[in-house]
């Protein structure tokens, strides 16, 4: 639990509020208004809260001691300021747009992690599973929907969050919102799931050329899954872990050449060597789906579908403090955050500042701080650059005509 005198503190003087402002108005001041926060305090919620910018939203987050949230989420923007809600006829309270979200939770991993690790408790080996939702996922909002404007933010928890920005996907109906996030959802649905939960790819997804042994997608899969499954978690080498990944092997023949193969590792050898192998063995059988299932099963994305459906869904507001860890809800770099080379990634223990470190002056989290506000900064100039570009293209446009 977070002290009420370090949330004041933190708000007061660390909280990019101007920032967030610049995001979420889009150039727009009016848009701003529209949009709903949230408020959590104790075990009270208050819902359908606007500002009419971020000095505003600042002062409420500040301005006394019984009303400072233990923490704020932002909604989706209405037809009119939710604080004036009441005013208006029934029906013309409605919402209009939002960013597209996705959010990746560690404990929907929990059916394949053999680390040691359940629920929302990590370690740096099952934690790369969230990197490799970051990377897989905005290579698709990227490269095949050709989305710009993506803020990945560290949840403060056990997870990791994407708000997308483009107009063309603010606009979205739930309705569209639901084709994207489907598109991304590459699961078996909970009911012809025998556990219940996500923990098998359907193989009917597994036809477009998105997903196929020659995609980008697959490579980024497979480098995780040997990092974290066969390296990190030495699966190969323990007959309870690696009975899971024989498990997606329909074929008794191929299943039973798999086995002998595991059986034949020696103390000494090179599981990645093994699994190269594995997979020769399961290629032999053409059209078989054994390689994609077994890797993109264990780390493809594992995404709330329900959160990126929603038009109306909140979702953790970008600096805001996680009550449980105390956490700073930090921005993260799709491209320098994910493991590459000596690098193993974002990890939270190592990059993420603590609200009570940071009220405390501890000059480590200050440097973590200013450097999740300088990648938050950047988002934000980039969002207003490619506004003007687009305000340039539209009157170039209108010449022409």
């Amino acid at each position: 639990m977070v002290g009420t005198n370090d949330l004041r503190s933190y708000y007061q003087k660390f909280l990019p509020s101007e920032q967030i402002y610049s995001w979420l108005s889009y150039g727009d001041p009016v848009y701003f208004t529209k949009r709903e926060f949230a408020f959590t305090r104790d075990e009270f919620f208050s819902r359908y809260q606007s500002f009419k910018n971020g000095s505003e939203l600042k002062e409420r987050l500040t301005r006394n001691e019984r009303d400072i949230p233990e923490r704020f989420e932002i909604g989706c923007v209405y037809s009119v300021p939710p604080s004036q809600q009441h005013s208006v006829s029934p029906g013309v309270f409605v919402p209009i747009s939002k960013e597209f979200v996705l959010d990746i939770d560690i404990s929907d991993y929990n059916d394949i992690r053999m680390c040691g690790c359940k629920e929302s408790n990590y370690c740096r080996v099952c934690w790369k599973l969230m990197l490799c939702g970051v990377e897989v996922s905005d290579y698709i909002l990227t490269s095949i929907f050709g989305f710009k404007n993506r803020l990945w933010v560290f949840s403060g928890g056990r997870g990791i969050h994407c708000w997308v920005g483009d107009e063309s996907v603010r606009s979205l109906t739930n309705e569209g919102r639901s084709a994207v996030a489907e598109f991304m959802h590459l699961y078996q649905s909970s009911k012809d799931n025998n556990s219940g939960r996500q923990g098998k790819v359907d193989t009917n997804n597994l036809s477009h050329p998105s997903f196929s042994t020659d995609s980008k997608i697959f490579q980024i899969c497979q480098k995780y899954f040997v990092d974290v499954f066969i390296d990190g978690m030495d699966i190969l080498r323990d007959s309870d872990k690696y009975e899971k990944l024989l498990s997606f092997i329909t074929d008794s023949t191929l299943k039973k050449q798999v086995h002998n193969l595991i059986d034949g590792l020696d103390e000494d050898d090179d599981a990645s060597e093994t699994w190269s192998e594995i997979v020769k063995v399961l290629n032999v059988r053409k059209n078989n789906t054994f390689v994609q299932a077994i890797v993109l099963s264990f780390v493809y994305p594992r995404l709330d579908l329900n959160v990126s459906k929603g038009l109306n869904h909140l979702l953790k507001s970008p600096f805001c403090i996680h009550p449980r860890t105390g956490y700073v809800c930090v921005p993260l770099d799709p491209k320098k955050d994910v493991p590459k080379g000596d690098s193993q990634g974002f990890y939270p223990e190592d990059q993420c500042p603590k609200v009570g470190e940071l009220v405390n002056n501890n000059q480590e989290a200050t440097k973590m701080m200013e450097s999740r506000v300088e990648i938050f900064k950047k988002f934000v100039l980039d969002l207003k650059k490619q506004k003007s570009q687009e305000k340039l293209e539209e009157s170039d446009s209108m010449l022409q005509f």
